[in-house]
């Protein structure tokens, strides 16, 4: 049976308006680094403008990881990501009722990609870089009633070639020309929708569906990908990302109330997921994810909740487990206050 690779934790430390201005600091963490190395840190904060709902955010965040399972890479080539972020946003609810919500937002950030190849018999060396200026807008809604709740955001978002854009490709291979083949001009656009509903006899049912589509080819920070809880719970997570793609998932549920201090609610569920990927440059594999997963949730409804399933792939093999072993997911979180 497959089982995660390691077991890592989201640490992440939240201040709620501890001044007048009403401000939302957090910084966050991932640990251990794990299996692949992962270095992980994203600080965020908020601050409401006016009394109409206008809030503005900025966020930044690093990443560095020596990902282990790379399609149509020998194991003996090292692989190292690298992405940098920094970027501001503005957001206002033009609708703002208990019963729905709409709201627009405008994102202005700068990213930084890095994608290292090496050789660990020869010590030949491939990078591709990357360095975007992006503007999105996005508008989100939500509504709520009785026995559903349903979420759905659209996006759009432009690169531009300015204030310091561009890309690079090198390599120590005496004779060899490294072209990046990632925009640094691209347009995507991306949807999101869920809905959830409680039936009779406490059955509860949740769809989900997300898509991008981009002509372009994109830096890999701005990619699509898919794994674990993210539409292929077959697969591990991230297992193949694209520049265009779409996934979707069914779950059905049941909600048991078993009343205890420390054990609030037991809910078994059995969901089925399916992904399809795009990349302009070359071929994903795999290409086709689907898979089928029988879990549980269970949580106090107060401060901690764990998700805990077994995942088999039923669409295209994973890339760490041709045999297309069952794979455990979990998922744990827990609130100090």
């Amino acid at each position: 049976m497959g089982l995660l690779p390691g077991v890592q934790g989201l640490l992440t430390t939240t201040e709620n308006g501890l001044t007048s201005l009403g401000e939302q600091l957090s910084v966050s963490a991932l640990l251990p680094k794990g299996r692949g190395n992962v270095t992980y840190l994203a600080a965020h904060g908020a601050l409401p403008i006016g009394s109409e709902g206008m809030t503005a955010k900025i966020d930044a965040s690093h990443y560095r990881g020596n990902p282990k399972d790379n399609p149509g890479l020998p194991s003996y080539v090292e692989r190292t990501a690298i992405n940098d972020r920094i970027g501001g946003s503005l957001s206002y609810p033009f609708i703002l009722s208990n019963a729905r919500s709409l709201s627009g937002t405008v994102t202005a950030y700068a990213s930084h990609d890095e994608d290292r190849f090496n050789n660990t018999i020869t010590g030949a060396t491939i990078g591709l870089r990357s360095q975007v200026r992006v503007l999105q807008l996005q508008a989100d809604y939500a509504d709520v009633q009785t026995g559903q709740a349903r979420n759905a955001s659209i996006n759009v978002a432009k690169a531009f070639d300015i204030l310091g854009a561009g890309k690079a490709g090198d390599s120590n291979i005496p004779g060899t020309t490294t072209v990046n083949p990632a925009s640094i001009t691209f347009v995507r656009t991306g949807a999101s929708f869920s809905q959830t509903n409680e039936w009779p006899l406490g059955i509860g049912t949740t769809v989900a569906a997300t898509g991008q589509y981009s002509p372009d080819s994109l830096p890999t920070s701005e990619q699509i990908s898919f794994g674990a809880q993210r539409f292929a719970q077959g697969y591990q997570p991230g297992e193949r990302p694209g520049d265009s793609g779409w996934g979707a998932s069914i779950e059905i549920n049941r909600a048991i109330a078993l009343g205890f201090t420390y054990l609030r609610t037991f809910t078994p569920y059995v969901s089925f997921d399916m992904a399809r990927v795009c990349l302009h440059a070359g071929t994903p594999k795999p290409k086709k994810l689907a898979s089928v997963a029988l879990g549980f949730r269970i949580s106090d409804a107060k401060y901690y909740s764990l998700d805990l399933s077994v995942a088999k792939a039923v669409g295209d093999a994973p890339v760490e487990s041709a045999s297309r072993s069952p794979r455990i997911n979990a998922t744990f979180s827990y609130q100090l206050n």
